[in-house]
């Protein structure tokens, strides 16, 4: 249970702006500014903050409710977000909208029992996670850091505690939730029952998630230390069938590579037993590290300030779309086929430098465990969530223009991977597609 076999270096996000129409500037600020709080913002287009924050940045419960209100009263789509971590491509389809950034609903509680903390709709995993640490608390969360709790969750949400406790899904406890009526209601076990068994799993569209009540636990004595290994080797098929994501990554090497990373809840001359095999290819690159859980994210570049997290500031104007297919064993045949096409794709030029092909085990035992009537998500039983993820210019960084050609030539490109992966899960439990990691072509 303190094994972690991930493969999870990089991820992305890509996000729709959100606009409006000029001639409405006046009387959204009119007929909306007046309702709100004073620590909200309004920012329109022409504004000096509109490209980075071109959004609805909500300070209370009360600000999404009248947001909201306002919206539907004028016939304005809206787009709530918090971590901005989200891969559905339909958000590119988001303009002529109000976006309503949750960012400024950020701040925890913990119950007097300590048995839980109740948290903000757009509260980050980092924040949180340190937060709770310092109070000899601990918290399942999404890998990354950069992404917000909430919105994680209502999608059932892997993390490297959920061998310990479960799905991030299994740890609420209830929600609040603001209907597209402007209604807010608490949904719970004992208050809107369906509603709560649906939203965790699937949570997402039902309504804006303003606050949560969330489990939290003790961190174990004699558990607080962590270790990390990486092993780097050539992306042959031998090495495929033995280990590891495929990352395609020039300033190291022209080839696509194997990258595999091990987090381990011990110290490292635990962890060996497991990871000896790693140390014995040949041709391998081995790096490790000995600290905290706090630690682990920053060892895997999935920190705050990492890649990961901060792909854009890398590589400006890029894309990422992933094709998830998440199975219950592996079929080695199938993914070094689905390999061997994703190193024909990315050697073939240029274009797709700062790809990828995840492949993520994370322990189970506490998932398996759960009462699975209890919510909607699905997916339990598929320990291994794999996902070609192809990296791209997908903005001309002169015109912000869509660059649909190469959007297409990347959807093909996925569909053929990940197909080649469904196809080799029938007869072994079949696949789904992890709603978080979801893109429109994947749905």
């Amino acid at each position: 249970m303190r094994l972690i076999l991930t493969t999870y270096v990089v991820a992305a996000r890509f996000v729709g702006a959100a606009w409006h129409e000029r001639e409405a500037e006046d009387s959204i600020i009119q007929a909306l500014g007046g309702k709100l709080d004073s620590a909200a913002n309004i920012v329109l287009p022409g504004d000096g903050e509109f490209g980075e924050r071109a959004k609805r940045w909500q300070a209370s419960e009360e600000d999404v409710q009248e947001t909201i209100r306002f919206a539907s009263d004028h016939d304005m789509p809206f787009l709530a977000v918090s971590g901005t971590h989200g891969s559905t491509s339909a958000a590119a389809t988001a303009k002529n909208m109000i976006q309503i950034s949750l960012r400024n609903l950020n701040t925890a509680e913990i119950s007097k029992d300590g048995s839980s903390v109740t948290v903000s709709g757009g509260i980050k995993s980092k924040k949180l996670i340190d937060y709770l640490w310092t109070r000899g608390k601990q918290i399942v969360t999404g890998a990354c850091e950069c992404v917000g709790l909430a919105a994680v969750a209502l999608g059932g949400g892997h993390g490297f505690l959920q061998g310990y406790y479960g799905l991030l899904s299994d740890q609420i406890i209830s929600m609040r939730v603001v209907f597209a009526s402007g209604e807010a209601v608490t949904v719970s076990e004992t208050m809107n029952v369906e509603l709560f068994w649906a939203m965790r799993g699937t949570g997402h569209n039902f309504g804006v998630v303003t606050s949560m009540q969330y489990r939290i636990y003790n961190i174990p004595l004699g558990k607080e230390v962590w270790s990390w290994e990486a092993f780097t080797l050539p992306a042959t098929s031998g090495n495929v069938r033995k280990c590891g994501l495929v990352l395609m990554n020039h300033a190291v090497s022209e080839a696509p590579l194997i990258m595999h990373n091990i987090a381990f809840n011990g110290p490292l001359a635990e962890a060996r037993q497991y990871t000896q095999a790693y140390h014995d290819l040949e041709g391998v690159v081995a790096a490790s590290a000995e600290g905290t859980y706090l630690d682990v994210p920053r060892w895997m570049q999935i920190d705050d300030a990492g890649f990961v997290c901060r792909i854009r500031d890398f590589m400006p104007g890029v894309g990422v779309m992933r094709f998830p297919a998440d199975v219950q064993a592996y079929n080695l045949t199938a993914l070094v086929a689905a390999v061997e096409r994703f190193v024909e794709i990315t050697m073939a030029g240029p274009e797709f430098a700062g790809s990828f092909m995840m492949l993520e085990q994370y322990a189970s035992h506490a998932v398996m465990e759960a009462d699975s009537s209890k919510s909607v998500f699905a997916n339990k039983r598929d320990k291994l969530l794999l996902a070609p993820a192809l990296a791209y210019r997908s903005v001309n960084e002169e015109t912000g223009e869509r660059n649909e050609a190469l959007d297409e030539k990347v959807r093909r490109y996925g569909e053929e991977m990940r197909q080649l992966l469904v196809d080799g899960a029938e007869g072994m439990g079949g696949s789904h597609s992890y709603v978080n990691m979801r893109t429109a072509a994947s749905l």
